[in-house]
């Protein structure tokens, strides 16, 4: 009986959302900075047809060991293309860029905590477009570099979505 309530609900639903994608990766530093481990994530890239909008989810953790204080940079990024054309093979030969939404910020991680961590959401506004298949490309990095060592930590989605002409 839940099984059909649940699949009722998803008929009627007045919203469409594409599947939904995610990625995470973990690294360590090298160098001067093997004490330093962030960890990334970028998921929920997706399109509601009934707001107009995509949509990523994005966050990060960083555990610094070092023993010294250390200044990293993150970046939540998601890009919107509306697809013109594909090769025999699915590739994407010719796109047009509807827009992005991007946050590059620098940061400290050091004492007393050692940890930091943040999480955020980026969309693009895609009202107003013609009807076709779009791409979303997003992801979400950490890169630290300081006297001899380094960190760079990248988790990166992408996927494609149609967007409907009302008749």
């Amino acid at each position: 009986m839940l099984t059909f309530i649940i699949g009722s609900l998803l008929l009627v639903s007045p919203c469409s959302i594409d599947v939904i994608h995610a990625a995470s990766n973990g690294k360590a530093g090298t160098g001067t900075l093997s004490g330093l481990w962030a960890n990334v994530y970028v998921g929920g890239l997706t399109y509601e047809s009934s707001h107009g909008w995509t949509q990523s989810n994005h966050s990060f953790d960083i555990t610094n060991m070092t023993g010294d204080d250390v200044s990293y940079t993150y970046e939540f990024q998601h890009g919107v293309w509306e697809i013109l054309k594909k090769n025999n093979r699915g590739k994407v030969t010719q796109s047009r860029f509807i827009g992005e939404s991007k946050q590059f910020l620098p940061r400290k991680v050091g004492a007393p905590t050692w940890f930091d961590e943040l999480d955020g959401t980026q969309g693009v506004n895609c009202n107003g477009q013609p009807g076709g298949l779009y791409w979303i490309q997003a992801y979400t990095s950490v890169q630290a570099s300081i006297r001899g060592g380094s960190l760079d930590v990248k988790a990166e989605e992408d996927t494609e979505f149609w967007i409907v002409e009302d008749d």
